[in-house]
């Protein structure tokens, strides 16, 4: 009986944190899509697409080196820390700390690359060696700001993971007014305003977090456990997964470039980043993350809480679409005109946001169940897909070869992804009838939906 009632307020203890931390993200993520909209909205504006897409590749030049800070450990990182907390918090704090060390140690060494090697660095890609040593001193304050990013997760500190995020972009949001209306705008202070964004949270972090601290000096017997963990167990297959994606990600803007030229990158990134910002006001790949490993020992109701998932995601997935598709014309032509010929590509990118929300719902379970290993040789495809088809297409079509080829990694890597999660969920089962039902689980859904949205809005009574 005893167990049973620590097991029952355990339950109740995790509905509470999971409660709290959606709702602060959920305010905290309607105030950062405000900033990010001001903040697109003033790069598109102030910069021409010649400056435009030349900051998108030497973006795409620091993603693809920040892929050694090895960020696919840290939901390991944090997931581990977590759990021995409690129970053995020196192996808590060890786990963190030499993850940290290691960013750090990383970080340094990629500064002297960019910056002491930016002519040789420029030329694998297409110049920019003024920009690539600007963007090298992000090297020396990303591992700050993902330590105490992994901290706020750990401590459960889901209010100061918040205001971080949102100083973070308030602070790019005023460099860039600054920089604007005070000096100039360019390619130059747009990376500058990056960096600023960076290392504001961080000063201030310093300055006013003083909770329990989770650095730790380990011995050489600590260390070597914590390496093990991070790098040779479940690990490994979340940071070559997590390599992988990024790598994938960013060497489509470079096949862009080589066949069609910079404009066509800044065209092809304004009509990504247009459905990207749309989408992410509804965000049920960060709220089913924590969520899903809590009934992955229950794999029926796993299953059924799955494909409601899927059902309600497809269903705003959808609705966003078509908004956006009305709201866009209005809102480019009055906001960044310059990018009007984005529209057309931005359309085409439409047609597979319903399956964006069925993958937002599907790849969190790999997680839960550790089924880490098939989401790796799954990107792994998705990317060779992306270089093949690419370049073919792209050579042979231009701008719109790559946009095909986006489209279609689409339509493609989706029944790859439910044939895998019927490997390692055989209990689940789907059929396009379930997406056009609407039982009493789905009106009760629907009433508890309205009075959770009616007390944030202080309505009831």
């Amino acid at each position: 009986i005893i167990d049973g009632m620590e097991q029952h307020i355990d339950q109740k203890q995790m509905r509470g944190v999971v409660t709290r931390g959606v709702a602060i993200s959920g305010v905290g993520n309607g105030v950062l899509r405000f900033f990010d909209l001001a903040i697109a909205i003033f790069l598109l504006r102030w910069l021409t697409v010649f400056e435009y897409g030349t900051y998108r590749l030497i973006l795409a030049a620091y993603d693809f080196a920040a892929g050694f800070f090895l960020a696919g450990l840290e939901n390991v990182v944090v997931s581990d820390a977590s759990g021995s907390l409690q129970e053995e918090p020196r192996k808590a704090r060890t786990l963190f700390s030499v993850y940290t060390y290691f960013t750090l140690a990383v970080g340094v060494l990629l500064f002297l690359i960019f910056f002491f090697g930016s002519e040789l660095v420029s030329k694998w890609f297409g110049g920019g060696g003024e920009y690539l040593r600007i963007i090298s001193f992000l090297f020396l304050i990303s591992p700050l700001e993902s330590a105490f990013k992994l901290r706020f997760h750990i401590l459960l500190d889901f209010a100061w993971e918040t205001i971080f995020r949102v100083f973070r972009d308030f602070s790019r949001l005023g460099a860039i007014l600054a920089f604007y209306f005070l000096f100039s705008f360019g390619t130059r202070e747009a990376i500058l305003t990056l960096m600023i964004s960076y290392a504001a949270p961080v000063v201030l972090t310093i300055l006013f977090y003083h909770r329990y601290s989770l650095f730790a000096v380990p011995s050489f017997s600590e260390a070597r456990q914590a390496l093990e963990s991070l790098f040779f167990r479940h690990g490994k297959w979340a940071l070559l997964e997590d390599f992988l994606s990024n790598s994938g990600k960013n060497v489509r803007p470079f096949i862009i470039k080589f066949f069609v030229g910079t404009e066509a990158v800044a065209l092809f990134s304004a009509a990504q980043s247009l459905v990207a910002n749309m989408t992410s006001i509804f965000p049920i790949r960060d709220i089913l993350t924590p969520v899903l490993p809590r009934f992955a020992d229950r794999p029926a109701r796993l299953s059924g809480g799955i494909n409601r998932a899927i059902k309600y995601s497809m269903f705003a997935y959808v609705l966003i679409g078509i908004v956006g598709a009305l709201a866009a014309p209005f809102a480019v032509f009055l906001l960044f005109p310059k990018y009007l010929p984005s529209l057309p590509i931005f359309y085409v990118f439409l047609l597979g946001v319903p399956f964006t929300g069925f993958r937002s719902v599907v790849i969190p379970v790999f997680y839960a169940l550790k089924a880490q290993e098939i989401l790796f040789f799954l990107t792994a495809l998705r990317i060779a897909f992306t270089i093949g088809v690419g370049i073919t297409l792209t050579y042979l079509f231009g701008l719109w070869g790559a946009v095909i080829e986006a489209t279609l990694l689409g339509y493609f890597i989706t029944p790859a992804l439910a044939r895998a999660l019927r490997t390692v969920l055989p209990q689940w089962r789907f059929s396009l009838r379930e997406l056009f039902t609407f039982d009493a689980y789905d009106r009760e859904l629907l009433r508890e939906m309205k009075y959770r949205i009616a007390k944030r809005f202080g309505i009831t009574n």
